[in-house]
């Protein structure tokens, strides 16, 4: 069955009426100003952001073109603080640079808002405004920007910029102003970029800057060695020894001109070994520190000259061959000298002596006078005849000896080294001295050991040193005394001691005893050369003397000489 409309459980709506034209015009038009508003906000932003980025370029220029311009470290740090002072609001700006050495932060050009200047600070002025600690140090170890607000640092913002050249802090710029405008991250990152461009800048202008200053230095101690190296070579030239210097070949690489007065020619000499100019050739010099024997240079026009060598080794520097520098010293008119000097003290000790001539002489003289007479008498039987005749050659012979010893004695030196027998010379000495009129009331006892080995000397040289010291210890003992000589092997030594039982030596001349002309007797008794002279001699062998002083119980004088047998074992 059909059903009717009214039964219908949903009837169809109403259409909507529609709208009029000036509702949608208007609708049409809101929508429209809404948009246009959107995107005039948009523009205004956008123009906002073009204007920043513009002046963030135009700034960025100005550092860039800053940069570009040549300049001193000193000057570029003052351009950078005047730029950014100029282009950020700030009341204190400073730039300050990190030592490499200590990491401090050291002040060198700063911007003052109130009073509108800016300054470079010179080393002085920048030490005693350096950071190692705080806030400024930990943002440069940290390589990042520090804001400190107000209240935290004071009634002011803060900010600490650390200047970074790839991995490494170059310095850092602080910058402060009020409280009432703090720093923003907009700032922040137009200064980050401003301080990367900086610090690369920075880091080699200073970098320039270490090395002229580098370079300077170099100049300055170029100037000093050239300086030096002339002063050297003046003092050389100038020195009073000839000077050589040697390569490890033993040529001469230098000789100063003191070789000249020798008859060499300074510049012929280069190239050669030093040992051919000596009169015996030595197969090589001696090492650093070993004593050198007195040598004989073959001087062309001069004839032989007597020289001492002081051999040293010297490292040039880095990269060179180590050198030897030789010092030698002439001599030869130094052992005329010596040699003038050594016969007139022995002839002084020969005049000492000649007063016991007499004497000595006296006694045989008149033994042979008395048996002449006998003789004469004509009474004596030809048994007798013969035991006088010889007690008067025994008598003459005496004599002879007497004046034979006398006459070694006084004779000039050979100068000739041997092996010298000690104990057999020390006996031969004594026996002359015996008899003399100083050794008068002196009893002399000879403590000679058999095993002593030989020494190497001249043989007049070691008597004159028995001599010297026996007459000082005679002349000690005026009233008589005991003079004890012995003689000991050591280890490579032989030890001769004298001992008197005089008054001794006074404390203060122990110390002048060798020193020549000095002498404690009685003006016209010495003449000051005797221990100076023995002092010499035996300092020239290697050997030693010394004294050991009793105030009032004698002195004792130990000489030392190198022996003969030791030194063959040593070489």
């Amino acid at each position: 069955m059909a059903q009717s409309d009214d039964a219908s459980p949903h009837p169809a709506p109403e259409p909507a009426p529609p709208d009029s034209p000036e509702r949608a015009a208007a609708r049409k038009i809101a929508d429209l100003e809404a948009s246009l508003e959107s995107y005039r906000r948009t523009l205004t932003e956008i123009y906002e952001l073009y204007d920043t980025k513009i002046e963030e370029l135009s700034l960025i220029r100005r550092i860039g073109d800053a940069l570009r311009t040549p300049m001193d470290l000193n000057t570029l740090c003052l351009e950078l603080v005047d730029v950014v002072a100029h282009e950020v609001t700030v009341e204190q700006l400073g730039l300050m640079l990190q030592d490499p050495a200590t990491g401090a932060l050291v002040l060198k050009a700063s911007f003052d808002g109130l009073a509108e200047e800016s300054r470079c600070y010179d080393e002085r002025e920048s030490g005693a405004v350096s950071l190692t600690e705080g806030t400024a140090v930990e943002a440069a170890r940290t390589r990042r920007p520090v804001i400190l607000d107000a209240g935290d640092q004071g009634p002011h913002s803060r900010l600490y910029l650390p200047l970074v050249s790839g991995n490494q802090t170059v310095g850092l710029l602080s910058l402060s102003r009020s409280a009432d405008f703090p720093f923003g991250e907009n700032e922040v990152r137009v200064l980050t970029i401003i301080s990367d461009h900086t610090a690369a800048t920075l880091a080699n202008l200073r970098l320039l800057d270490d090395l002229a200053q580098a370079n300077v230095r170099l100049k300055a101690s170029e100037r000093q060695a050239r300086e030096m190296s002339l002063y050297l070579e003046n003092l050389l030239e100038a020195a009073n020894d000839v000077i050589f210097t040697l390569d490890d070949l033993g040529r001469i690489t230098y000789v100063n001109r003191k070789i000249g007065e020798w008859g060499y020619d300074k510049d012929a000499l280069l190239g050669k070994a030093l040992s051919d100019l000596l009169a015996e050739p030595a197969a090589s010099l001696p090492a650093e520190g070993v004593p050198m024997p007195e040598v004989v240079f073959r001087s062309p026009t001069q004839g032989p000259r007597n020289v001492l060598l002081n051999i040293s080794r010297f490292e040039p520097g880095p990269g060179r061959e180590p050198n030897t520098i030789v010092l030698a010293r002439d001599i030869t008119e130094r052992k005329q000298l010596e040699k003038q000097l050594f016969h007139s003290e022995k002839l002084a000790s020969v005049g000492i002596l000649a007063a016991g001539v007499a004497h000595e002489v006296g006694n045989p003289l008149s033994a042979i006078s008395g048996y002449t007479q006998l003789l004469q008498g004509g009474v004596a039987s030809d048994e007798e005849t013969r035991e006088y005749l010889a007690a008067i050659a025994d008598q003459a012979a005496r004599i002879q000896r007497i004046i034979e010893n006398l006459l070694d004695f006084s004779r000039p030196s050979a100068g000739v080294e041997s092996l010298i027998d000690v104990k057999e010379t020390i006996e031969g000495v004594m026996a002359m001295l015996a008899g003399q009129r100083v050794f008068r009331g002196i009893d002399l006892d000879l403590d000679l050991a058999d095993n002593l080995p030989p020494v190497r000397m001249d043989r007049d040289h070691l008597t004159q040193i028995v001599v010297n010291i026996a007459l000082n210890a005679s002349q000690a003992m005026p009233e008589g005394g005991r003079l004890t000589v012995r003689a000991e092997a050591g280890e490579g030594v032989v030890r001769l001691i004298f001992s008197d039982t005089g008054p001794g030596i006074p404390d203060e001349a122990r110390e002048r005893i060798f020193d020549p002309f000095f002498t404690t007797k009685p003006a016209g008794q010495g003449t000051g050369l005797g221990l100076a002279i023995c002092y010499r001699l035996i300092e020239g062998l290697g050997g030693r003397i010394t004294c050991q002083n009793r105030p009032g119980q004698g002195a004792t004088f130990i000489v030392t000489l190198p022996a003969a047998a030791a030194e063959k074992s040593g070489s």
